[in-house]
């Protein structure tokens, strides 16, 4: 079942089937989000949080749902911007990157990807990366036969940006922590590269906590003296977080909203909550 946990609607209501703005559509194994960003006053005019079990619903049922239960799917977008965050990905330097080796990469680092689209990103900054990533054909389909004019990327390339373009990680090591429905996102940088970046499965608060360390193990993190920024889907009281402050001193949330319109609409809600999908606007 599709359940919808939030849901924001500003001026996106009263607007024609057909219009200019912007439709973009975050998917994940157990979750979508979707956002609405005007084109004219360049704010998000509707948000919609959807949560369901991949392991009890195909895709197709999964998106017949998504249709039934979501009013912004019920206009039609000529500029329609998805963005997939799954798990089976691999990021490497551009320079080594190899365009014919791409299912090489995919099969040595998740196994077999049988029935699968292969499609390579590039992100280029202050550095040069290939996110390599496999969509499940089913998704892939439903994704084209229920949205129009669509160009895609996988979720990657937007956290790296924003994690660059925020220079944190410019004196030392930074982490950031992304939260989503029973998925977690951790990246590290360290001195302005990228040392890490990797999606987990998680079920209780033990594994939350099992992941973060043993990524600080496992590159030797300095815990007292590195930043770590938390964002999504997470309680500021939650078990998870209260165990984090005490591990890691330096711990902030990442509230960095700059569209004032939209903070009026969703103040019922931690801004630190939206950061990760308003960051795909950007």
């Amino acid at each position: 079942m599709v359940e919808k946990k939030i849901s924001i609607y500003g001026e996106a209501d009263v607007q024609t089937p057909l219009n200019s703005d912007i439709l973009v559509v975050e998917v994940g194994n157990t979750y979508a989000v979707l956002l609405v960003k005007s084109i004219g006053k360049n704010t998000v005019n509707a948000f919609e949080y959807f949560e369901f079990n991949k392991a009890i619903a195909d895709w197709y049922e999964i998106f017949y749902q998504l249709r039934m239960h979501s009013k912004i799917l019920d206009r039609s977008y000529n500029d329609t911007r998805v963005f997939y965050n799954l798990p089976n990905t691999v990021v490497m330097p551009f320079a080594q990157y190899k365009p014919e080796s791409a299912e090489v990469y995919l099969n040595a680092i998740h196994g077999n990807i049988e029935k699968s689209i292969v499609r390579t990103d590039e992100v280029f900054s202050t550095i040069e990366l290939s996110i390599i990533y496999s969509i499940g054909k089913s998704l892939y389909d439903m994704v084209n036969s229920n949205l129009m004019m669509i160009s895609s990327k996988h979720s990657y390339s937007k956290i790296i940006e924003e994690v660059l373009r925020s220079n944190k990680s410019a004196g030392g090591v930074f982490m950031k922590v992304q939260f989503y429905n029973q998925l977690m996102v951790i990246v590290v940088m360290n001195s302005g590269k990228l040392q890490f970046i990797q999606t987990y499965s998680y079920q209780i608060v033990d594994d939350v906590l099992y992941y973060i360390l043993n990524v600080v193990q496992q590159f030797q993190l300095p815990i007292e003296n590195m930043m770590v920024e938390v964002a999504g889907l997470v309680n500021a009281n939650s078990s998870e977080l209260n165990y984090l402050q005490k591990i890691f001193p330096k711990i902030s949330f990442d509230t960095n909203i700059t569209d004032h319109s939209f903070k009026d609409i969703s103040k019922e809600y931690p801004l630190h909550y939206f950061s990760p999908f308003i960051n795909l606007l950007l």
